[in-house]
């Protein structure tokens, strides 16, 4: 159960304490386009390209956060728009599977690519 019986205020809460970043350092232009609030998460994941319904080559990713919507996701290699993915998050019976798809791919400083999915 939450501390707080507001969820905004307890997902900001929560965002203000694994961040170093203030929640009003993020841009307008950003909130605008986001349809929910991203709460951060940090997890390794498997991401698999769906061919005909079959995950392949499958790629360790870093889950960066989540939202009601889809996934944040830190990459060392670009991913199409619009290719569907099988994104697995831990392992045996307790691992969560998504198919997601790509909708935003972006080149960072640091080389590697922040990748937008959302549940497909």
């Amino acid at each position: 159960m939450s501390v707080f019986a507001d969820r905004k205020l307890n997902d900001q809460v929560a965002y203000s304490l694994l961040s170093s970043e203030p929640i009003e350092a993020e841009t307008t232009k950003a909130a605008e386009r986001r349809r929910s609030f991203r709460r951060p998460l940090g997890v390794v994941a498997t991401m698999s390209r769906l061919i005909n319904g079959e995950a392949v080559n499958p790629l360790q990713v870093l889950v960066i956060n989540t939202s009601d919507h889809g996934f944040g996701i830190r990459t060392p290699a670009s991913f199409p728009r619009g290719d569907l993915y099988e994104l697995k998050i831990g392992s045996g019976e307790a691992a969560s599977i998504q198919t997601v798809r790509i909708i935003s791919s972006r080149r960072r400083e640091d080389t590697l690519f922040d990748i937008g999915a959302e549940a497909a």
